[in-house]
């Protein structure tokens, strides 16, 4: 059991890793999958950040080698984690980006012209920048929350009749015009507590996050 590893490095020349093999790692390890593994068995990676150079798996990787929790970037080019515990991965077509921070997911571009390995940037910077990216998440699932409250009965009554949730999802998403994060945040709640929400607490929610983030945006801008 490691589920507390943050990162596993592998043998550049390891071409096997049998059925298993890190089924109990942590969801945040971060794993780069060398270009000799030739054969990988069934749930050899059941969770876990995978990176490979390919763009698929190769013949050879059983095709249940990995497990549905798991996240992985296909034509890595290199990788590279600083003395802050920053992240850095350059895919083949030259862009680069901020795969992590401390274990915590991420997705920073620094662009197709960033030098790697990159000059490392202060944890501060990059966690203002995360941030951002959770305030932003967070404000574009109030929207949704916002336009279903706005429609509250025909939400209520799409949802009831749906003869499924993928129904229902696909649904909303085409009378409103919401995206799926949107959509799964309104049905993973229960109509009752749907129903209850107030509009004006998501209002101040809303005004809440857009000034920290202004305050974010301002100390990184200065």
């Amino acid at each position: 059991n490691c589920t507390n590893l943050r990162a596993i490095v592998l043998p550049s020349t390891l071409p096997t890793v049998e059925s298993y093999a890190f089924r109990y790692i942590s969801s945040n390890a971060t794993i780069r999958l060398p270009d000799a593994l030739s054969t990988v068995g069934y749930y050899a990676f059941t969770n876990g950040k995978l990176y490979y150079s390919g763009e698929q798996a190769p013949e050879g990787w059983d095709s249940g080698w990995c497990g549905y929790n798991n996240i992985i970037t296909w034509n890595v080019a290199d990788m590279l984690t600083d003395a802050y515990g920053v992240t850095y991965v350059k895919l083949n077509d030259g862009t680069v980006y901020i795969a992590s921070v401390n274990g915590a997911v991420s997705e920073i571009v620094l662009g197709g012209n960033a030098d790697f390995p990159v000059t490392e940037i202060p944890a501060n910077l990059l966690n203002g920048r995360y941030d951002i990216k959770k305030i932003d998440a967070r404000l574009h699932i109030i929207d949704g929350l916002m336009i279903a409250l706005a429609n509250i009965d025909e939400v209520v009554q799409i949802i009831k009749t749906a003869s499924s949730s993928q129904a229902a999802g696909q649904a909303l998403r085409s009378r409103f015009l919401l995206d799926e994060v949107q959509t799964k945040h309104i049905l993973d709640m229960k109509l009752s507590r749907l129903a209850k929400l107030e509009v004006q607490k998501l209002e101040n929610e809303k005004t809440s996050l857009l000034a920290e983030k202004a305050t974010i945006q301002a100390i990184l801008n200065d």
